[in-house]
């Protein structure tokens, strides 16, 4: 406030990271990895994404266990993420 201005608070998940993303990969985002709920998590409902959750130590057992309803893939680690990711794949076509 020294300089009369005020942050901006850029990183996931508020609105410049949210713009930068839509402007960066045309205007849609599918897709949303990570292992936090509260930053991927949330950046994925606000770009209207589905989110995979990487169950690597960061989210708690209890906490993943009530989010599955909100993300749409749970794997243990990226490569159970990707073979769900595949799999989804083949049966949207």
């Amino acid at each position: 406030a020294a300089c009369d201005r005020f942050p901006e608070i850029a990183g996931k998940p508020n609105t410049p990271m949210i713009d930068l993303l839509v402007a960066t990969l045309g205007g849609t985002v599918d897709l949303v990895i990570g292992d936090r709920l509260n930053t991927d998590g949330l950046l994925a409902e606000r770009l209207g994404a589905r989110f995979a959750l990487v169950a690597t130590g960061v989210a708690s057992a209890a906490e993943i266990a009530t989010t599955q309803q909100s993300a749409s893939l749970v794997g243990s680690d990226l490569a159970a993420i990707a073979e769900l990711v595949a799999g989804s794949a083949g049966a949207h076509q």
